[in-house]
């Protein structure tokens, strides 16, 4: 069988927040730099990076220059140095890239407020474009105004705030330029994009009434796949799909990869009871089959948290074991695993703190604050500090969150059928969840005990590891495997 064109472990990097090396509180390019070894060990092979570019905003989103990178984040030669040292290191680098739309001091956005006859002015949905004219001005998108008003009292649609007007990718004008900058950054050496709002270039609030926004997105992404392949044959595309399995899907016409939304949610729904084993392998069975009619060489990219999301860690609870066994889960599962920066320790803030840096209405903060390193730590934290130990603790105790994080990500380097493999449902119990990871004739099949009481079981797949010590289970008075306690057990050859 054909090896996937990408594979291997990502890791999540939120560059404004996760290492300062000159000292002025932001996290930066060369502090990224500087902590590769701590990744390698880790066993990544992947980095996304956060948007780089200059933006008046901490979470760069609202881009000034595409085509540039952040001053607060360091230089180009930073980055060339950056994407150098991973490739030596066999680490991909991908770029957020925001295509959906611009900051509203953006000079083709200026250009465009100031002259109605400027190419330019199609690049944006304004109220005189024609593609716009039967559109509901009062039209809402996740429960905010879709159209706002400029200062010359010019209105146009901008469904995230008022200060990031979105593209009409009608033009073919917007189209050209969102090419070129993706020419620009592969030929800089960047391995792909993770494309932020992916299903939204196009959304409920830029079609007519009655019409699938989602067929003109994907129509796009057909169109954008091609043109990078034909620049780096091998370039990785991961969109952002935040939507049920079904519609998401239908992307791999044009994505290697979408995010698998709603894992996090369902796994913690499971470790907690709330969710039966049997109906979490249902799920994943669907989603697997929804992917493989669109494709089959579609990607998942299972993940618990994102910058968009509350940390992992403090929705669960802060559970030790329960973080394990969500780990032990959904990087056991099919495609490229994303991990989150601090995920891996555990990392989230005590429930009654909040960072100064950031708004108090801003809940995001709480999962976008400093990586605890003990030198380089970023000036944006919570005053009371994150409720886990920083790494330098963690890699001194065998048995903490860091290092079974280092030990399982390892094994799914090694073991073929993790790497590479597809997921098949297994034999589920009221407390059992259990399925399988096959790929040609390499195979694995994954355990997890979801009770507190221990379960005996046998496998088919050779002598069986316990994910958590990292040793052989014992055996009970039948010769059968016992299954400790909110223990996950992999039998593979």
């Amino acid at each position: 069988m054909n090896k996937p064109a990408c594979s291997g472990t990502f890791y999540h990097i939120f560059v404004h927040s996760f290492c300062d090396a000159n000292g002025d509180g932001i996290g930066d390019l060369r502090g990224i730099l500087s902590r590769l070894d701590y990744l390698e060990a880790l066993g990544i092979e992947g980095l996304w990076l956060s948007p780089i570019h200059p933006s008046a905003s901490y979470h760069k989103y609202d881009i000034l220059d595409f085509y540039a990178v952040d001053p607060a984040f360091g230089t180009m030669a930073d980055l060339e140095e950056l994407v150098a040292q991973c490739h030596r290191r066999g680490i991909r680098v991908i770029l957020d890239l925001i295509q959906n739309c611009s900051s509203r001091n953006h000079p083709a956005f200026r250009k465009a407020l100031a002259d109605p006859d400027a190419p330019e002015r199609r690049w944006y949905w304004f109220d005189d474009t024609p593609d716009a004219a039967e559109f509901d001005r009062k039209s809402l998108w996740n429960n905010f105004p879709s159209w706002h008003t400029a200062e010359n009292g010019t209105r146009y649609i901008g469904i995230y705030s008022k200060e990031m007007p979105d593209f009409n990718f009608h033009d073919p004008g917007i189209r050209r330029e969102c090419k070129n900058v993706a020419r620009f950054w592969l030929e800089k050496g960047i391995d792909g994009f993770r494309l932020d709002s992916a299903m939204h270039l196009f959304s409920s609030s830029e079609v007519d009434s009655g019409v699938s926004y989602h067929g003109l997105n994907i129509e796009w992404w057909v169109e954008f796949r091609e043109f990078c392949r034909s620049i780096r044959p091998d370039c990785y595309l991961i969109g952002e799909v935040w939507t049920e399995p079904g519609e998401r899907a239908l992307y791999y016409r044009g994505l290697d990869s979408t995010f698998h939304f709603y894992l996090g949610n369902a796994i913690e729904a499971v470790i907690k009871g709330s969710l039966s084993p049997t109906v979490f392998s249902r799920q994943l069975e669907s989603a697997c089959r929804c992917a493989r009619l669109v494709s089959e060489t579609y990607l998942d990219a299972p993940f618990l948290s994102n910058h968009d999301m509350c940390r992992f860690a403090e929705t669960t609870g802060f559970d030790r074991q329960d973080l394990k066994l969500s780990a032990a889960i959904y990087l056991t599962l099919e495609g490229i695993p994303f991990v989150y920066y601090g995920e891996e320790l555990g990392m989230a803030p005590l429930p009654e703190d909040q960072c100064p840096q950031f708004p108090p209405e801003d809940y995001l903060a709480r999962s976008r604050t400093a990586f605890p390193w003990t030198e380089g730590r970023c000036a944006f934290r919570f005053p009371k500090g994150c409720r886990c130990d920083g790494p330098e603790i963690q890699e001194r105790d065998p048995d903490s969150l860091l290092m079974f994080y280092r030990r399982l990500i390892h094994l799914r380097r090694a073991c073929e059928a993790l790497r590479y493999g597809r997921w098949q449902s297994g034999e589920c119990g009221p407390s059992l969840l259990r399925y399988r990871m096959a790929w040609g004739e390499k195979a694995a099949e994954i355990c997890h005990n979801l009770s507190p009481q221990p379960i005996p079981v046998s496998g088919s797949e050779g002598t069986p590891l316990d994910l958590m010590t990292g040793r052989p289970p014992l055996r009970d008075e039948n010769d059968r495997w016992i299954l400790l306690p909110k223990h996950s057990l992999i039998f593979y050859k």
